[in-house]
């Protein structure tokens, strides 16, 4: 260890080293009292000295390293042998203790790789073009400011649900340790069924692309393409839109319109337990998709609906049928804007009560992003705080109003946050301004007794007023 960092804290002329080494002594502080220049590392270290070792073509010349004496040289170059001839450690294998985002994109990854080992090679190559396992994740030194309105890739219902199971059951470690199995099984189902479902759009897609090209060198040839591969035989054809009959489970494997509002399996919930009380009413209304040009679906309207069926066919199985579900889908035909989509969300959506934060084109993606995340890290932390009541009274919070006040309170822009964490330790330094607020006997007296002790019960005081928002 005596080689290790008297190179790094010489003022080395190679940047990358230099850079590597200060992060591993300032996040691993613990390696200075290891016996042994390279015993066995620790992972994180181990990737960072054989990246920087493997940069090092030339020769380190004893001119640029004033602080270190000869004996540093010799051991350091042999472990530098060493090190090269190593290959470096693999990364661990993702589980749901991991990024949810990176576990759903390695589980689809692992399906379409599965899926699509049949096909040639060229339409192969086409289709997983749409999946990629999950990047490295960013340097540590790298400003989250840097990344503009990032992409995140659409989630399927199904998804969705085995994302907020996992994290339910994270709270509670015996919850986790009984369900952890479960859930992973459940998140792979999800994932597997997303894929089919893309992957029998994409063969349509290829048969339409056929024909189109048949019927250009032949007017006489016709588009029979007959039922559509996910959503069965066409009901009635309006032109403007198409009427299905399909399962809940179709409607699972079918990723939510990108834009659309967050899904919330705890609303979802609520919906079920309410719905629970009047299953001889069958299912009213209709779910409303979206088609791209390309035959892409998604889910543009009733994405909770579908949540709460697929809760009810648990739960109730045949109490309810989920097998035969209305279904209007709205095709983007070549004289459609590009904004076919958002134009009919926005018209779908106009006499329902939809979160300013989430109508398109009125937040960032990157703001949405940083507050949806701080949002529901603070609804993790203080669950017995949070209602899935949009309606809900002091001290809950609703996590979609929470998320819609950040927004149009303009916090993030007045205090120039760049990131969650920064937006998540402001939130709580307001909260423990205000505990320090309701300590005094007079502050307490304008809020109900049993809302105050709860708020004191929990440390949690945000629900009890909106002022926190404009300081």
């Amino acid at each position: 260890h005596t080689s290790y960092f008297a190179l790094a804290d010489s003022p080395l002329q190679h940047q990358g080293f230099v850079q590597t080494s200060r992060c591993a002594r300032e996040e691993l502080p613990e390696l200075r009292h290891w016996t042994g220049v390279f015993q066995p590392l620790h992972h994180t270290v181990a990737s960072l000295c054989h990246a920087a070792l493997a940069s090092m073509k030339q020769p380190l010349r004893l001119s640029l390293l004033p602080t270190v004496s000869s004996r540093h040289l010799s051991p350091f170059a042999c472990a530098r042998r060493r090190l090269l001839s190593t290959p470096p450690p693999s990364a661990p294998k993702p589980s749901l203790l991991d990024s949810a985002a990176d576990l759903l994109s390695t589980l689809r990854w692992k399906a379409a790789q599965a899926l699509t080992s049949s096909l040639p090679a060229a339409e192969r190559a086409r289709l997983l073009e749409n999946y990629q396992p999950p990047a490295a994740p960013p340097s540590p030194s790298q400003d989250d400011s840097s990344t503009l309105d990032p992409v995140v890739p659409a989630k399927t219902v199904a998804e969705a649900v085995a994302e907020a199971r996992a994290a339910e059951a994270r709270i509670q470690s015996a919850k986790w340790s009984k369900e952890k199995a479960s859930i992973m099984e459940e998140a792979e189902k999800a994932a597997k069924a997303r894929v089919e479902t893309d992957l029998a759009l994409h063969i349509r897609r290829l048969e339409v692309e056929r024909l189109e090209a048949e019927k250009a060198a032949r007017p006489e040839v016709g588009q029979g393409l007959g039922t559509h591969p996910v959503l069965g035989p066409v009901v009635a054809d309006f032109g403007t839109k198409r009427v299905h009959v399909v399962s809940a489970g179709v409607l699972t494997s079918i990723p939510v319109w990108e834009e659309q509002r967050i899904y919330r399996h705890e609303r979802a919930k609520a919906m079920a337990t309410d719905k629970a009380k009047t299953l001889h009413l069958g299912l009213p209304g209709v779910i409303a998709l979206h088609e791209d040009r390309n035959g892409k679906l998604s889910i543009l309207d009733g994405q909770h609906r579908v949540g709460m069926m697929s809760i009810l066919e648990q739960k109730h199985g045949g109490a309810l049928d989920t097998q035969r579900i209305l279904v209007e889908v709205f095709p983007q035909h070549p004289f459609h804007s590009d904004s076919h989509a958002t134009e009919l969300f926005t018209e779908v959506n106009k006499a329902e009560p939809v979160k300013l934060v989430d109508m398109p084109g009125v937040a960032k993606a990157s703001d949405r992003k940083i507050i949806t995340e701080s949002a529901g890290i603070l609804q993790q932390r203080f669950p017995q705080m949070f209602s899935a009541s949009q309606n809900c009274r002091a001290p809950h919070l609703n996590v979609d109003n929470l998320r819609d006040a950040l927004f149009a309170s303009n916090v993030i822009g007045r205090h120039g946050i760049k990131s969650s964490k920064v937006l998540e330790e402001w939130m709580m330094e307001q909260n423990r301004a205000l505990g320090e607020k309701y300590e005094g006997e007079e502050a307490r007296k304008k809020v109900a007794k049993t809302a105050m002790a709860k708020a004191l019960k929990f440390g949690f005081f945000l629900g009890l007023e909106s002022s926190w928002l404009y300081d």
